[in-house]
């Protein structure tokens, strides 16, 4: 399963910045209703109108945003999504004037425009929180799993895009070979689900309600079901 039913009032965070700054990567798989909400689906926040942000851009194309308190710089990807089926958005911000999203690891889209916003006070799912928790803006219409934000500092262009790739793949990312550091995994199995899975203990909490979605990506190890595990027939008992 997955998590779903976000709002302005209903949505995943943590009072705290997982990571302060760049270089970063933010990794999420939707599920989205719609094509054509501008929607943010993982986000780092600051104070009001600072952050890093991760999701749609309202017409079906992946998006990466970053924003210093005026103009948001968004990269935005050549390639579109199916609604209703599930997509990998990747935002890389490699710099304060170099931000790239991938889409199912293709169609990347770059910004060089510079933004430096300071990045001290909220981490969100399925919304962006900045402003201390006090803005809650550009929810999810979908489901949203399997999040990780990773620190990709010395990391070459060809080693953060074969991270991405395998991420997009469904390899598990705490079995991923990579010198990239793992600062947070959401698996969002279910509303119970939505501890730190990095060792890191950026766990998540609940504000107001959500629901657990219909389905989940194809994340390696995530989520099984007792139905998934083979059932082994051990033959009868005979005595000597």
């Amino acid at each position: 399963m997955s998590i779903t039913g976000f709002t302005t009032s209903n949505y995943l965070s943590r009072g705290s910045a997982v990571v302060t700054g760049v270089p970063a990567l933010l990794s999420v798989w939707v599920n989205f209703d719609t094509t054509t909400g501008f929607e943010t689906a993982v986000a780092i926040g600051g104070g009001f109108r600072h952050y890093f942000g991760v999701g749609s851009n309202g017409s079906a194309a992946g998006r990466a945003t970053a924003r210093e308190g005026g103009t948001p710089a968004d990269a935005t990807t050549s390639t579109t999504y199916t609604s209703g089926t599930w997509v990998h958005i990747a935002g890389i911000f490699v710099a304060t004037n170099d931000r790239r999203v991938q889409l199912d690891a293709a169609g990347e889209g770059t910004d060089t425009n510079t933004r430096s916003p300071t990045l001290d006070q909220d981490t969100s799912v399925g919304v962006l929180v900045h402003n201390n928790g006090g803005t809650v803006v550009d929810p999810v219409d979908g489901d949203v799993a399997s999040v990780t934000i990773w620190d990709i500092t010395g990391l070459s262009e060809a080693q953060y895009d074969q991270l991405v790739a395998d991420l997009a793949n469904g390899d598990n990312p705490s079995s991923i070979s990579t010198s990239a550091t793992l600062e947070a995994y959401w698996r969002l199995c279910d509303t119970t689900d939505i501890n730190d899975q990095s060792g890191n203990g950026n766990h998540l909490s609940i504000t107001g309600s959500l629901s657990n979605g219909a389905s989940h990506p194809s994340v390696s190890g995530e989520c099984a079901a007792a139905a998934d595990i083979p059932l082994v027939i051990m033959p009868p008992y005979i005595p000597a």
